[in-house]
């Protein structure tokens, strides 16, 4: 390779660099706000007249798998290899089914569900911008406009696998209530322990399937 290659490239890897040491900076600002951000979210929650299911959760239950959601984002920040994004993504999408799985068992809707990711949606896009108000010269950069488009990825899958979770737990409970229409809520609460057992975290997925008795 000459040196003309060699300095033709430079700026560009240089620029690269650059982008992800930044990235990585503001992936460990928001590790550092991670406690203010579950606060945050628990708050927007509470404050919202349309959802009454929260305020029947003790905050460990609240939060669920949403931290580890939370670990899946950081770890897309920070990942350089396609390898590593699809590995991050895929645990992004297993704990938001497995949050769906535990909300569904608290006796939330579907409804109820996709609020709560909205609010979470809404506090970290406040998170992302009150960095970028505070860190000059960023948005020069193409780093927030990476983190912007991995932070609707989070949500965009958060809302699409708690809602094929639902479908699947829903058809679960059709099931139950056809073979046994006159047993009541009891027939419905036991579908629901059964389906908490078949739909273990990542087996349903893994198998591709769920088992219906």
């Amino acid at each position: 390779m000459n040196n003309d290659s060699l300095i033709s490239r430079s700026p560009a890897m240089n620029n690269d660099q650059q982008i992800n040491e930044q990235i990585d900076t503001l992936a460990d600002h928001l590790v550092g706000r991670r406690d203010s951000i579950l606060k945050n979210w628990r708050h927007a929650v509470d404050e919202d007249p349309a959802l009454t299911s929260a305020s029947t959760l003790a905050r460990k239950e609240f939060y669920d798998h949403i931290p580890a959601v939370l670990d899946a984002f950081d770890q897309m920040l920070r990942a350089r290899y396609l390898s590593e994004k699809a590995e991050a993504a895929q645990e992004q999408k297993e704990q938001a089914a497995e949050h769906g799985l535990h909300r569904w068992h608290h006796g939330y809707n579907q409804r109820d569900v996709m609020r709560e990711w909205s609010h979470l949606h809404i506090v970290l896009v406040n998170e992302l911008e009150n960095y970028s108000e505070l860190s000059p010269g960023i948005e020069s950069s193409s780093a927030m406009s990476i983190a912007r488009r991995a932070l609707a990825e989070l949500c965009s899958n958060g809302v699409n696998e708690s809602a094929m979770r639902y479908a699947e737990l829903q058809q679960v409970e059709a099931a139950a209530r056809i073979q046994d229409p006159g047993a009541g809520v009891g027939v419905v609460e036991r579908a629901r322990s059964q389906t908490g057992r078949d739909l273990a975290p990542g087996r349903a997925r893994r198998s591709g399937q769920f088992r219906r008795d």
